[in-house]
């Protein structure tokens, strides 16, 4: 399947996108890939994605992921942050965790800086199309 196994976390600013964070493990040297937790702040010291603003706490919210089969759900914690975290305008709670759904923009603080995330794709029309590998041959009994 394209888009990996996990998807990506897309940054749009007035509605363009500006950066694409790929989600799945070897796309990218991605801390939630690897760690399974990506904080969101605003120095590089503390955070792994830096959203430069004011409003932004050093460590604002976190991010992390459940695998459901070949389906990832991805959640946000807001870390008590001043200006908090929403989900299409809506504040979390501190240390409250939320699933952000694919249809959902996440904004930290009062940044103009909105998230979406981008769970991983089917696969093309042309892989649809191609025929299923046959099944490996069942060991043979050993005597």
């Amino acid at each position: 399947p394209r888009g990996g196994a996990m998807g990506a976390l897309g940054a749009f600013k007035h509605g363009k996108l500006v950066a694409e964070l790929p989600l799945e493990p070897g796309a990218s040297p991605s801390p939630l890939a690897q760690r399974g937790v990506l904080a969101l702040g605003r120095e590089a010291a503390s955070a792994d994605v830096v959203v430069s603003s004011t409003s932004i706490s050093r460590r604002h919210a976190l991010l992390f992921h459940r695998a459901m089969g070949a389906a990832a759900e991805l959640f946000v914690m807001d870390l008590g942050s001043t200006h908090g975290t929403f989900i299409d305008g809506q504040r979390l709670a501190p240390r409250e965790a939320r699933q952000l759904l694919p249809s959902q923009e996440l904004v930290v603080g009062k940044s103009s800086r909105v998230f979406r995330f981008r769970p991983p794709e089917g696969p093309t029309e042309e892989e649809s199309r191609a025929p299923a590998a046959a099944p490996a041959p069942a060991p043979a009994p050993t005597p």
